[in-house]
């Protein structure tokens, strides 16, 4: 038997492929429904990672950019080119007031752009904002050097809750 997955507020609920509606439930356990916009099938088989149909959105990172960074790469040193672009690439809810800033950006570290999208395909099909996002923070290195580059998020009526710390060297 097919089964038509539904991603709802972190719970995944199955529901017989011929269902016509979507039915979503939030953090109290309430479910509501509407006219489903497009389902999706899964063979049992299939996982929800790796199956015909991704629930991951890439992060929004301009086609320039030259080197990727994640939160894995927190701590890490990463080199960079002189006159290059490279991009953090960090995960964030800013429907809760969490957002990403810089903290402390070496002299020869650029800020060139700040972008943001959804992480989840479903966040792509309803008009929700809610839930993590990506944020995408571009930089230029406009001479050589080391130094490191820290972000911080947290909102903007508290202290930061968390850090990302990255050293650039520059060549």
């Amino acid at each position: 038997m097919k089964y038509v997955w539904v991603l709802a507020a972190m719970a995944v609920m199955p529901t017989p492929a011929v269902a016509q509606t979507r039915c979503f439930m939030d953090s109290l356990g309430n479910t509501s429904c509407r006219e489903a916009q497009q389902d999706v099938v899964i063979e049992p088989t299939d996982s929800l990672a790796t199956g015909p149909w991704s629930w991951s959105v890439a992060a929004p990172t301009p086609d320039d950019v030259t080197i990727r960074l994640t939160a894995a790469d927190a701590g890490n040193t990463v080199a960079v080119s002189v006159g290059k672009r490279f991009a953090v690439e960090l995960i964030t809810v800013p429907s809760s007031g969490y957002d990403w800033a810089d903290s402390d950006v070496p002299d020869f570290l650029v800020r060139s752009g700040n972008f943001s999208g959804p992480t989840l395909k479903n966040q792509l099909q309803t008009d929700s904002v809610e839930g993590e996002q990506w944020r995408v923070m571009t930089f230029i290195a406009s001479e050589p050097g080391i130094g490191e580059l820290v972000l911080v998020e947290g909102r903007a009526w508290e202290s930061a809750v968390r850090e990302y710390r990255v050293t650039i060297t520059a060549r």
